[in-house]
């Protein structure tokens, strides 16, 4: 949670946005291999939402549960299509690829996409059986 916090005020410092984290749940310390995998996807959507998406916010939301850490994290950006993701990882930008396969390594999840009222949700399970 805390190294979360401090990568998210490094990613937005001075620049106003605000940043809300949220736990829930029992936050305990978890298996290497999944507090690295959670830390990396994290820091990658939070320069993520800094850098591109225009955002006066970015929510972070960590639920600790007995089978499954879930991780989401969602700005109030400009948002971005699937031609423009596409378009995207065609010209060597490859930070949503490589969220999901640290994900997948992890032997979890992570789905990135439009939220609800616009900007971005990147959306990280990973399994802590």
């Amino acid at each position: 949670i805390e190294a979360l916090r401090v990568r998210a005020k490094a990613a937005t410092g001075g620049s106003g946005v605000v940043v809300s984290v949220t736990a829930r749940g029992e936050p305990r310390r978890l298996p290497r291999h999944i507090e690295a995998a959670a830390l990396r996807v994290g820091r990658e959507a939070l320069a993520n939402a800094a850098k591109h998406a225009e955002a006066s916010r970015i929510d972070i939301d960590l639920q600790f549960g007995t089978a499954l850490l879930a991780l989401q994290i969602r700005d109030d950006g400009r948002g971005f299509s699937h031609d423009q993701l596409e378009t995207a990882i065609g010209n060597g930008h490859f930070g949503i690829t490589s969220m999901q396969e640290r994900a997948r390594q992890a032997g979890g999840t992570c789905e990135v996409g439009p939220g609800v009222t616009g900007g971005t949700v990147v959306t990280l399970r990973l399994p802590l059986g």
